[in-house]
């Protein structure tokens, strides 16, 4: 699986690829709690061997959408992540904390905009965090636990592909009116598993294209972004554009995830 850049007018396109999804703590006890029938994409990790539940949810009310479950063992809630979106978090009293998606969510909702923020994001900052991985950093505060100590430690897992063993992301940016394009190529000892794509938009009037057919649109004000699934073609190039169709500083993005088994 590859990802290199077409044409450009901008001067970054970032791929993180191979980030490797691991088997979902395989014996543990949490896995018997977790609602493994709902969930998607999803991250997880370890933070530490026990956790004050009612502790944790006092500190995480501002974050917090929807309450959905809470017992003794475990809780699980919805936190409003700096995208706007509502992010499904499970976390247990043994130590357990996964942010998950749940299974009609395209996996590209991991893709992090950062839209809470004033300024446009750079592809940088883009691919440095996802989405899943800022809702555990918000619960990392709430218990009292520096981020940074168990970043390492997170893992990914599709519960809807549990065969998948890699994803990819491809980011890359537009300011102004014109349009950028990177291609993708996919070998056939790879099977994807799923396909999806982010689209950024500020102030712009902006569209995406695979191969001239068209993906996504925008046109109108304000900040946020579209999410959807898209299937790329085997054994060729496959061609995404951006466009811009607004002069001056507005700004658009895109980020497309590939699931994949290799």
């Amino acid at each position: 699986m590859e990802a290199h850049k077409e044409r450009t007018n901008s001067r970054h396109i970032l791929v993180l690829a191979a980030v490797f999804m691991c088997l979902f703590m395989a014996g543990n006890a949490s896995a018997t709690t977790f609602p493994v029938d709902e969930a998607g994409i999803s991250a997880y990790v370890k933070v530490s061997d026990s956790i004050d539940l009612e502790t944790v949810m006092e500190n995480l009310l501002p974050h917090i959408a929807e309450v959905l479950e809470v017992n003794p063992t475990y809780f699980i809630v919805t936190v409003t992540n700096d995208d706007n979106q509502d992010t499904h978090l499970y976390v247990g009293a043994d130590g357990w904390v996964i942010s998950y998606y749940l299974l009609p969510q395209a996996v590209s909702m991991t893709v992090r905009w950062n839209i809470a923020s004033e300024e446009d994001p750079t592809p940088e900052e883009v691919t440095s965090m996802t989405t899943l991985e800022e809702v555990i950093s918000k619960t990392c505060d709430a218990i009292g636990i520096d981020y940074e100590t168990i970043k390492s430690g997170i893992k990914f897992y599709d519960f809807e592909h549990p065969n998948a063993d890699r994803m990819m992301f491809v980011v890359d940016m537009q300011s102004g009116e014109g349009s950028n394009s990177f291609y993708i190529a996919i070998p056939p000892e790879v099977t994807v598993k799923e396909s999806s794509y982010s689209h950024y938009y500020n102030g712009a009037s902006t569209y995406i294209n695979r191969d001239g057919i068209r993906v996504s649109t925008y046109s109108g004000s304000g900040k946020g972004a579209l999410y959807g699934n898209h299937d790329l073609l085997l054994v060729q190039r496959n061609t995404i554009a951006l466009y811009n169709s607004d002069s001056g500083v507005h700004k658009s993005g895109v980020g497309w995830v590939v699931v994949y088994e290799t």
